[in-house]
């Protein structure tokens, strides 16, 4: 019987699980993908995690247990430093194996291949090969395994610019045309959890929104955006949703901007104030939505449905009276 390898649907998991499932798949492990996040798993993380933890890391934790009671053989908690040169994560995914050891001391075994560059170079095969050892697997089967889910990811990423997301609904609009285009920034793991954005793309998909997000963007767009700034972002991931707003804020192809935050996100918070100055100097509106374990459905959407009439009244004659922010309304 093939041993079993417990991966949780959430962090990075928007990211790489075409890797991860096609590298244990090729090695013939079974990969074991964690239920949708639902109110067990939140609160299961809840209770492991300390207060100052932040939601996203509250809910990898509650994915944990989930697969644990699933028996598998062993849990994959990847310490990801870097996935690019020169750039790094947040300080939560590299402490992630420590975090995780420290607070659910009763799991099965980790598996932690340290990432400490890109994904497709030389270095990460040697960790893999260091990481991966209690599968009975040659170097050449593992490396066999390891183009594998190489191919599975760039497959992947390859439909990501081409809009193939998670939330795809390609009936939402019908035959009309949709009524705005939004830009939808914020990190995969919370725009893409749809009990934690409470299904947020697929509900402006229905109000006849058309929705952009930064997993459209490419390198060369991302560092295009990214130009405007004085210093580099030397985060990875919130480098990308800045330099994918600035990106669609350059071209004006977009009339809003929705930014999607967890409580107590450091980068988040320094990055979020940077975007904010950049649509109040073009004038151009935004909102942004903090999640954490008390928000309600009722006052996001209510949010959201102002946001939108909002764009509506500034498309139309009251365009004057409707700043995007408290700039002076001229009334004669």
């Amino acid at each position: 019987m093939p041993a079993s390898v417990g991966i949780p649907r959430a962090l990075l998991y928007y990211q790489f699980f075409a890797f991860w499932q096609g590298f244990f798949g090729a090695l013939g492990a079974e990969a074991v993908v964690s239920g949708q996040t639902g109110r067990n798993i939140l609160e299961a993380g809840l209770t492991a995690a300390v207060e100052e933890t932040c939601l996203p890391v509250k809910v990898f934790l509650g994915h944990l247990q989930d697969l644990a009671g699933r028996g598998v053989d062993c849990l994959l908690v990847p310490r990801y430093v870097r996935v690019e040169k020169k750039r790094y994560t947040c300080p939560k995914l590299l402490g992630l194996p420590d975090m995780t050891r420290s607070l659910l001391p009763g799991l099965p075994p980790l598996l932690v291949p340290g990432i400490n560059g890109p994904i497709d170079e030389p270095p990460v095969l040697a960790e893999l090969e260091r990481a991966c050892g209690i599968f009975p697997a040659d170097r050449k089967r593992l490396k066999e395994a390891y183009r594998f889910g190489l191919g599975e990811y760039r497959r992947f990423l390859r439909g990501r610019l081409q809009g193939e997301l998670f939330f795809t609904e390609k009936t939402a609009h019908g035959n009309r045309a949709p009524s705005f285009k939004v830009a939808l920034l914020g990190h995969d793991y919370n725009i893409f959890d749809e009990y934690l954005s409470f299904n947020l793309p697929r509900y402006l998909q229905r109000q006849g929104v058309e929705i952009v997000t930064p997993a459209v963007c490419g390198r060369k767009q991302v560092s295009s955006g990214c130009g405007r700034l004085e210093k580099d972002i030397f985060w990875t991931f919130n480098r990308d949703i800045a330099g994918a707003a600035f990106y669609f804020l350059e071209r004006g192809e977009v009339e809003g901007f929705i930014l999607v935050s967890s409580f107590a996100c450091g980068p988040d918070s320094i990055v979020n104030e940077i975007m904010e100055r950049e649509f109040k100097r073009a004038g151009v509106p935004y909102l942004t939505l903090i999640l954490d374990e008390h928000t309600g459905e009722a006052g996001l959407r209510t949010r959201l449905e102002a946001f939108l009439d909002m764009l509506a009244w500034r498309r139309g004659k009251g365009a004057r009276y409707f700043p995007a922010y408290g700039n002076p309304v001229d009334c004669r």
